[in-house]
């Protein structure tokens, strides 16, 4: 992420015929809701990489001098105690190097793994799985490393460093820079045999230290490294999925003409981004790379779907892209792309649909906060619940919220989502298909079918929504056109309206399986269960109603609210 500062003639240039579709960057954009910016974290020294598991409140902020990463509470306070500490005799530092990158494995509620990549003490780059601690889940075990990868670099520069999960195959992603000095052309990107100037794509979770996903588009081929994903890249400093499409955005930092978004559909790999035969639309030509490597504005070169001019420390140096927005409190802004630059301090927008850039809007006065200034942006990232931040070298985290009330904005539960995000998002939220959130109907309205076709422990989600967080709950069954306890064909259906989770299914003469009083969580959220016995006969069961809702208690038990949730069909 280097500046490179030349005083020089540009090659030749000549646009990409793809190129031409950047026309569209000077059409006004679309009435969008006005956005301002919120600091959520500050008090920081160098942050590169801004995240958090799937539904968590925390941040983890990953700071790339120190060696550390931070946790930051859902108010945003800094932890005491880092999440990792890396260590200072494990990390080098200055310039591009240091802890560079951090992600949690998709499953990393249940496995607690996740992966970092730092430039060690000698230069050389290292992919790293480490483990939470057991018995604190802002803690994590620092005895867990366990090495993934090891790259061998010559100078300290152009380590890229961003590893993140493909949203719908599961495989990890690293991007690694061409390895060369500040100025330097290397050849590394266009060499098949090199991992350098490249996104990989590997499989962490069958064996180790990793296995080679069978559809990677060079596997097979005995010229290529069968972990390449995609190629010809300088400095990919950040990369991002779009967690609704699965298309990946790659932000490739400049020489000294152009700064590029490069861009994959989702599940293709195999592209060659050009670097260092072209930088965007400009020519430098194969010399001096050796091997048999495409000529300037060859078909096989793709280019970028946007390019800006790089002029220098004090101007545009260093791309910063970037996220697409696909969170649930500003529903108008989904699939929008955020990218900003790291010398300039600026912040710009678009969308990119059916191959065509539209929508770009220059964001930084917007959001600039007063007596701000957007500099050194280093990196953006998603909380959580999909909502956008950025980081700059000034110590700070920023979030990008709405300045007014949302367009076409619905929120029955007062959240702050909107709520037909919500039901995309989790459809336990919306189990009667009604379009509204289950937790915003009234006993009467709200009913859903759930088939169970297998005997075993069967869950049933439970959303009463935030104003009850933390509050006890119970639930209340009952049969269509039945008793509570009434036999029916040979299985007897007990109606639970007293302090238990689970609505059972049991045989005769065999005691329900029970549980004690249960609690929602932060969120409101729990979880209930049938027990349906292992070989029932489902015919016996066909048809047959259980209707479910769940009762909230109060501190000393009181009612405070009760809500039809779900209607379960036991089918066959």
């Amino acid at each position: 992420m280097e500046v490179a500062i030349r005083f020089a003639r540009p090659p030749a240039m000549r646009p990409f015929p793809a190129l031409a579709l950047l026309a569209a960057l000077s059409a006004p954009a679309a009435t969008q809701t006005p956005l301002t910016t919120e600091t959520v974290v500050s008090g920081l020294q160098n942050p590169v990489c801004v995240t958090a598991p799937r539904g968590d409140d925390r941040l983890f902020i990953v700071e790339q001098h120190t060696a550390l990463i931070r946790v930051a509470d859902e108010s945003g306070n800094l932890l005491p105690t880092p999440f990792l500490d890396v260590g200072d005799e494990n990390v080098s530092h200055g310039g591009e190097q240091g802890l560079l990158g951090l992600a949690f494995h998709p499953e990393y509620e249940s496995n607690g793994f996740f992966f970092i990549y730092y430039t060690d003490v000698d230069g050389h780059s290292r992919l790293v799985r480490y483990t939470v601690s057991a018995g604190d889940p802002n803690v994590a075990d620092p005895g867990s490393a366990t090495e993934i990868m090891f790259i061998e670099q010559i100078s300290q520069f152009h380590h890229a460093g961003d590893i993140k999960f493909g949203p719908f195959d599961g495989y990890l992603y690293l991007s690694l820079g061409d390895g060369g000095g500040a100025s330097g052309f290397s050849c590394s990107s266009q060499d098949p045999t090199s991992l350098k100037g490249k996104v990989l794509r590997i499989d962490v979770d069958h064996g180790l230290p990793y296995t080679i996903p069978p559809d990677n588009p060079f596997v097979g081929l005995p010229a290529f490294r069968d972990e390449i994903w995609c190629y010809g890249f300088r400095n990919p400093w950040r990369i991002s999925f779009d967690r609704v499409t699965g298309d990946l955005f790659i932000g490739d930092v400049g020489n000294g003409w152009r700064e590029e978004i490069n861009f994959l559909r989702s599940g293709q790999g195999g592209a060659n981004f050009g670097w260092p035969i072209m930088e965007a639309d400009i020519c430098h030509g194969p010399a001096p790379c050796a091997g048999a490597v495409p000529e300037c504005f060859a078909p096989q070169l793709r280019a970028p779907i946007h390019h800006y001019t790089h002029v220098g420390f004090w101007g545009p140096c260093a791309t910063i892209g970037g996220v697409t927005y696909q969170g649930c409190a500003i529903p108008d802004l989904r699939g929008t792309f955020f990218f900003g630059d790291h010398c300039f301090g600026k912040i710009w927008s678009f969308r990119f649909e059916n191959g065509e850039v539209s929508e770009y809007t220059y964001r930084t006065i917007e959001l600039t906060q007063e007596g701000d200034y957007l500099t050194a942006i280093s990196t953006f990232g998603e909380d959580g619940h999909g909502e956008v931040l950025f980081a700059s070298f000034n110590g700070n985290i920023y979030r990008i919220v709405a300045a007014e009330p949302p367009i076409g904005f619905a929120d029955c539960d007062g959240n702050g989502f909107d709520d037909p995000c919500e039901i995309s998002e989790a459809v336990v939220a919306d189990l009667d298909g009604s379009g509204g959130l289950d937790v915003c109907q009234d006993l009467s309205a709200d009913v859903a079918e759930l088939s169970l076709t297998a005997g075993g422990v069967q869950n049933l989600n439970l959303h009463a929504g935030v104003e009850h967080a933390n509050r006890a709950y119970a639930v209340w069954g009952s049969v269509t056109g039945t008793a509570p306890g009434i036999p029916l064909s040979g299985f007897v259906i007990p109606l639970n309206y007293d302090p238990y989770t689970n609505l059972t299914v049991v045989l005769p003469n065999t005691p329900p399986l029970l549980s004690s009083f249960a609690t929602l969580d932060a969120n409101g959220v729990g979880t209930s269960q049938f027990v349906l016995p292992e070989g029932v006969l489902s015919p016996d069961l066909a048809g047959l109603n259980v209707f479910h809702a769940y009762l909230i208690l109060g501190e000393f038990l009181e009612l405070v609210d009760v809500s039809n949730h779900v209607r379960v069909r036991l089918a066959p």
